[in-house]
């Protein structure tokens, strides 16, 4: 956020110090998807039911689309292991693992999935965001997805910066503006 300190002596600081503060609160948006969107593995019903409840933020793929194909999406795992017994006593093992996720028909998993949310309270501009969208699948062909958003930290950089610069605009001049590690 942004805290003030004002002093109406012009030169040198004295007591008569007023504070005022303008915290940066998260919007609602933004706390779900960070929550939400940072790699871990989930289930297929899950992320299903998570982005039905954010559709509205989902811009591509349709989000319509999007989720009849996830829903349509099978997992398989199949192992073979063969061992075979030499003449000298000893033993020779080979295993091999194959997984796959299918869907209805010829579709591709998309590769990331972008999104248009508000980062602060009160922020009328929607920050465009993309959230890398992953499959896997377990030995016991259990499907997992992974969600994870991109660029967090580059955007929060932004958005602070643009509230800064916001209220420097809005003093206009008047007051010198320093920004400090907080």
């Amino acid at each position: 956020g942004i805290n003030a300190v004002l002093d109406y002596h012009s030169d040198t600081p004295g007591r008569c110090q007023w504070i005022a503060d303008m915290p940066f609160i998260f919007a609602p948006e933004w706390g779900l998807w960070t929550r939400n969107a940072i790699g871990n593995l989930r289930s297929q019903k899950d992320v299903i039911e998570l982005l039905e409840d954010r559709a509205e933020d989902i811009k591509e793929p349709d989000a319509t689309e999007l989720m009849s194909l996830l829903r349509s999406l099978r997992a398989n795992a199949a192992a073979k292991a063969e061992t075979e017994l030499n003449p000298d006593g000893t033993t020779k093992i080979s295993y091999a693992r194959e997984t796959s996720v299918k869907g209805g028909g010829e579709l591709d998993l998309p590769p990331e999935i972008r999104i248009t949310i508000p980062v602060l309270v009160g922020q009328s501009v929607l920050q465009e965001m993309v959230i890398k969208l992953r499959a896997s699948v377990d030995s016991n062909a259990n499907l997992g997805l992974r969600l994870s958003m991109q660029n967090i930290e580059r955007t929060l950089d932004i958005v602070y910066a643009e509230q800064v610069q916001k209220a420097a605009s809005l003093l206009e001049g008047s007051f010198k503006l320093l920004r400090t590690a907080g």
